[in-house]
C-alpha cells in the first residue's frame, strides 16, 4: 500500500511541474528582458547594425564595452514611426540621458547616417525612412546596456534596425593625429636629407614649398 501511495504522490508532483513549465515560459515572454547580445565591431570599424523585433513589455538588450569620453551614437529605424525606442544604462545600471543628434551633412555622411540626422521629424515618411538618432558622451569606462523597448508595453510587434556607433574621444583622436604628423614629418626629413646629399637645388626648393604647406596643415 505504501508503495502505491508514494508512486501516486510522485505522479502528482510530476504533473504539477509539467503544468508549471508553460506558465513560467509564458511569463518570461510577457515581461523582463531578452538575453543580452554582445556588440562587436568588425576590425577597423566603429559601428555595427542589427535587425530584430520587439513586442509587449519584453526588451531587447545589447551589451557594449566602451571607454570614458567616447561618444555613443544610436540610430533606430522601425517599421512604424516611433513604435520602438532605445534607452542606455551605464556600468552602474544608472540610466543615461541621451540627446537628439542634429549631425551636420558632412558628419552624417561620414557616419553613414541620414543627412542632418535628428530624432524629431514631423514628416512621417522621413521618420519611417530615417528613424531617430541619439547621442551621449560616456561618463566612464565599462559595460553599457542598450535596450530597445515598446512605449507603454504595446503588444503589437515592431521590426527595427539598430545602428550603434562609437566615436573616439578627443584625446584618442589627438593622439592618432599626432602619430600621423610625426610619421609624416619623419618621412619629410628623410627626403630633405636625401636632397642635401644629392645637391639637387631644384629638389631643395620643391621640398621647401611642400614642407611649408605641410607645416601649415598640421598647425
Amino acid at each position: 500500500m505504501s508503495r502505491r501511495i508514494r508512486r501516486g504522490a510522485g505522479c502528482v508532483l510530476l504533473s504539477l511541474v509539467c503544468l508549471a513549465l508553460p506558465i513560467t515560459w509564458a511569463a518570461a515572454q510577457h515581461g523582463g528582458k531578452a538575453e543580452g547580445r554582445e556588440v562587436r565591431f568588425a576590425r577597423g570599424k566603429t559601428s555595427a547594425t542589427y535587425q530584430d523585433r520587439v513586442s509587449g513589455s519584453v526588451e531587447v538588450e545589447y551589451e557594449l564595452k566602451a571607454e570614458k569620453g567616447q561618444e555613443l551614437i544610436v540610430r533606430l529605424v522601425s517599421d512604424r514611426p516611433a513604435s520602438a525606442f532605445v534607452k542606455v544604462q551605464g556600468p552602474n545600471s544608472k540610466p543615461l540621458e541621451i540627446s537628439c543628434l542634429a549631425a551636420s551633412r558632412d558628419l552624417a555622411k561620414q557616419l553613414g547616417l541620414p543627412s542632418e540626422a535628428s530624432c524629431f521629424e514631423s514628416d512621417q515618411q522621413k521618420l519611417r525612412r530615417n528613424g531617430q538618432t541619439w547621442s551621449v558622451n560616456l561618463p566612464e569606462s565599462g559595460a553599457y546596456a542598450l535596450s530597445v523597448y515598446k512605449p507603454n508595453g504595446e503588444l503589437a510587434v515592431s521590426t527595427y534596425t539598430l545602428t550603434i556607433i562609437v566615436r573616439p574621444s578627443d584625446k584618442e583622436t589627438g593622439s592618432a593625429l599626432s602619430t600621423i604628423g610625426s610619421a609624416s614629418l619623419d618621412v619629410a626629413m628623410r627626403k630633405f636629407i636625401a636632397v642635401l646629399k644629392s645637391r639637387d637645388v631644384e629638389g631643395f626648393f620643391c621640398f621647401s614649398r611642400v614642407r611649408s604647406s605641410f607645416m601649415r596643415t598640421i598647425h
